[in-house]
């Protein structure tokens, strides 16, 4: 079926510089417009919502908000609030739009997990009774349930936020909806698609012998927030591929970690591995080098780095 997304924005916000304005979508091809804010509470949400819907003329809102409430210490009641007056704000310019409102799923890796899972579990409970109260014979309020399939540890690439994984399921679910009671489209097939998170993009590192040791540097990639450099001697007396435990640095779109106390005349192998959160992506092409310092002994044993490779 066709259709078209509405909204302010296209962009989304940079884990990079910190700020909106991003437009690296790793699937590019498809209609970008969107009213989504990063780090909004619900109440915030509704705070220019009624302009916005005034200006796009949706016919159907999709509502995912409530976890950045939570997240600040609040409550489910609180989040269920700004949920309301989201729907209300809306209906002043909008008295026909359909509503389509997303269970919160449970977080993994905060300070505070038992306390906003709780919360986030009062949240969803309370969702399905909201909605129920707010439906009017015009204007339809539907769950989503995103909640029954997400595994946060596994659909999340930090705490809070979902990887690939997580927003396909958050994604189907919101589909699920639509199909049924709405009657848009089809209900998303199950199973759902394997998918592999992390950023897609392989790093492509390159070399420099320094006085300093051996400098590999790489271009930034779509969607990383950090990487894992490994290490391998491959002659002579091979070892075994370590991570090197050096913080990588950067200069504006470079990516780059100094290599020390590398043997004389010996060959290394080097792999750069891109991570966004905890999920690893796509690793470089491995990169071998004959490291030329000044001969000096070579004890038997592994080669290491500035501290060894772990």
């Amino acid at each position: 079926m066709e259709f078209d997304f509405v909204g302010p924005s296209d962009d989304m916000y940079s884990l990079d510089s910190e700020e909106p304005g991003d437009l690296n979508y790793a699937e590019p091809d498809f209609d970008t417009d969107h009213a989504a804010r990063w780090g909004a509470t619900a109440r915030e949400l509704s705070s220019d919502i009624a302009q916005v819907a005034a200006e796009h003329d949706p016919q159907y809102l999709l509502l995912l908000a409530g976890t950045e409430d939570i997240l600040a210490g609040g409550g489910a009641d609180q989040a269920l609030d700004g949920v309301a007056e989201t729907v209300s704000t809306v209906r002043v310019v909008l008295d026909d739009a359909r509503f389509v409102v997303g269970e919160l799923p449970d977080v993994d890796g905060t300070d505070d997990d038992r306390r906003i899972n709780d919360e986030i579990a009062r949240f969803n409970m309370g969702l399905v009774d909201l909605a129920g109260q707010l439906t009017s014979a015009t204007s339809p309020v539907v769950v989503a349930q995103v909640a029954r399939e997400y595994a946060p540890a596994f659909d999340n690439w930090d705490a809070t936020h979902p990887n690939v994984r997580g927003e396909l399921k958050i994604a189907a679910a919101f589909a699920d909806a639509l199909a049924a009671p709405l009657g848009v489209g089809d209900g998303f097939p199950r199973p759902l698609p394997e998918l592999s998170a992390g950023p897609l993009t392989a790093p492509e590192p390159e070399y420099e012998e320094t006085d300093d040791g051996l400098l590999l540097s790489w271009k930034n990639v779509p969607g990383a927030t950090d990487y894992r450099v490994v290490q391998r001697r491959v002659e002579p007396d091979p070892d075994d591929a370590g991570v090197i435990p050096a913080d990588v640095e950067s200069a504006d779109d470079d990516r780059f970690v100094v290599v020390g106390s590398l043997f004389s005349g010996a060959r290394y192998e080097f792999v750069v591995r891109p991570l966004k959160g905890r999920d690893e992506g796509t690793e470089s092409e491995p990169l071998q080098l004959v490291w030329d310092d000044d001969p000096r002994p070579h004890p038997p044993g592994s080669a290491c780095t500035t501290a060894g490779p772990s």
